[in-house]
C-alpha cells in the first residue's frame, strides 16, 4: 500500500509528537489505568516474631539487624496497579524527623510490575524517620505516580531477643545475671514469674523525647506476651541498673537542693545513696511520652488501678555502686530513669 506525501507527513508529525511525550524532560507520563501512587504496605525486620501487644510497635526497627521495606503500586480505589509499562528504578530515601534525606539506594522494576521490595536496609538509631519512595525510567526520568511517603518509626538499637522459658533477662548481652550498664547509662533486667511468658522477649534501647528528662537520653523498652497470671500481687519486675557515674551524681545533688531526707533504699546505707532522690519514667505505649511512676505503697505489689509502680524500698546500691532500681508492672513497656 502506497501512501501519499500529505499523509506521509502527518504520519510522521504524529510520531515526533509521542516521542517528544515520552522524552519530557523532567517526566514520563503514565498510561491510563495504570497505577496512581505508591503504598508502603510493610516494614518489618526478618527473623524478629514480635508479641501481640499494646506495647508492640506498628514498625519495629532496630540499627544493628536488616530490615526490609515493601510497597505496592496501587490506583486510588487501593488496588495493585501496573505502575509504568516499560522497565524502571524504584528509588528510597530515608527522611530524618528535621527533615533531611539520605539514600538507601534503588531497585529495578520490571515492566507492568505491581510492586517493589527493599531488603538488607540499615538505619541508626533515630526517632520519627519515614521513608519515602519514588519512580524513574531507566534515563532517570521521573514517572507520573505519586510518591510513596511511609508512617514515622523508630530507629532502636541493640536488641535482645530471649525465649519464653527465660524468667531472667538482662540487656545489654541477653544474660541472666545483673545487667552492666557501663557505656550505656542504665541497663536492665526483665525478671518474670516463672511459666507466665507466652512469647519471645525482646529487648531494646531507644531514644527518649526531650520532655521525659531521661538521664541517659534513652529508655529500655521490654515486649512480651504473658499469661493472666501476672498480676499486681504477683507483678513482673524490670531492675534498671544505672551508673554510679551517672546516678551518685544526680542523687547528690537532688539531695542537697532537698530539705530532709530520702529513702536509702532496701540495699542502702545511711548517708549514701537516697533513691528516692532518683524517679522511674515508664509507659506501655508504644510512642508517646513516659510517666514519672509513683512508689508502691507496699513492696512487692503494684497498687490496684495502677499500671506500675517504683519499688524503692526493694531497691539498693550493690558493690560496685551501681543503683538497681526496681520498678513493677503487669506487661511490656518502655522505662528509663529521670
Amino acid at each position: 500500500m502506497t501512501r501519499s506525501a500529505g499523509g506521509l507527513k502527518a504520519f510522521a508529525l504524529a510520531a515526533c509528537a509521542v516521542l517528544v511525550a515520552a522524552l519530557a524532560p523532567n517526566q514520563a507520563q503514565a498510561a491510563p489505568g495504570l497505577a496512581t501512587h505508591i503504598e508502603f504496605t510493610s516494614i518489618f525486620t526478618p527473623g524478629v516474631t514480635l508479641p501481640d501487644t499494646i506495647g508492640t510497635p506498628d514498625i519495629f526497627v532496630t540499627n544493628d539487624r536488616d530490615f526490609t521495606a515493601v510497597a505496592e503500586f496501587q490506583d486510588d480505589r487501593g488496588a495493585k496497579r501496573a505502575a509504568y509499562v516499560f522497565p524502571a528504578r524504584a528509588h528510597l530515601f530515608a527522611v530524618a524527623a528535621n527533615g533531611t534525606e539520605t539514600a538507601l539506594g534503588t531497585r529495578e522494576v520490571p515492566a507492568n510490575a505491581t510492586g517493589v521490595t527493599f531488603t538488607g536496609l540499615r538505619l541508626p538509631e533515630q526517632n520519627g524517620v519515614r521513608l519515602r519512595m519514588e519512580l524513574r525510567t531507566l534515563l532517570g526520568l521521573l514517572i507520573e505516580v505519586r510518591e510513596g511517603i511511609s508512617a514515622p518509626f523508630d530507629v532502636q538499637r541493640n536488641i535482645v531477643i530471649a525465649p519464653a522459658s527465660q524468667n531472667n533477662v538482662a540487656i545489654p548481652g541477653g544474660g541472666t545475671g545483673p545487667c552492666d550498664p557501663t557505656g550505656n547509662g542504665i541497663c536492665a533486667n526483665v525478671i518474670t514469674p516463672a511459666g507466665t511468658v507466652t512469647s519471645s522477649q525482646i529487648l531494646t534501647y531507644g531514644f527518649c523525647q526531650s520532655a521525659d528528662a531521661c538521664l541517659t537520653g534513652e529508655y529500655i523498652q521490654s515486649l512480651l506476651d504473658t499469661t493472666s497470671a501476672v498480676t499486681n500481687r504477683n507483678p513482673l519486675k524490670v531492675v534498671l541498673g544505672c551508673a554510679p557515674t551517672l546516678c551518685d551524681a544526680i542523687i547528690q545533688e537532688r539531695h542537697q537542693n532537698t530539705s530532709g531526707g530520702g529513702h536509702t533504699g532496701g540495699g542502702g546505707e545511711p548517708g549514701h545513696l537516697e533513691l528516692s532522690h532518683i524517679s522511674i519514667a515508664f509507659s506501655h505505649l508504644p510512642t508517646g511520652p513516659l510517666a514519672t511512676a509513683p512508689e508502691c505503697q507496699q513492696s512487692g505489689r503494684v497498687p490496684n488501678g495502677s499500671a506500675g509502680c517504683f519499688d524503692v524500698a526493694a531497691s539498693y546500691v550493690d558493690s560496685l555502686g551501681i543503683a538497681r532500681l526496681v520498678f513493677l508492672t503487669d506487661g511490656d513497656l518502655r522505662t528509663s530513669t529521670k
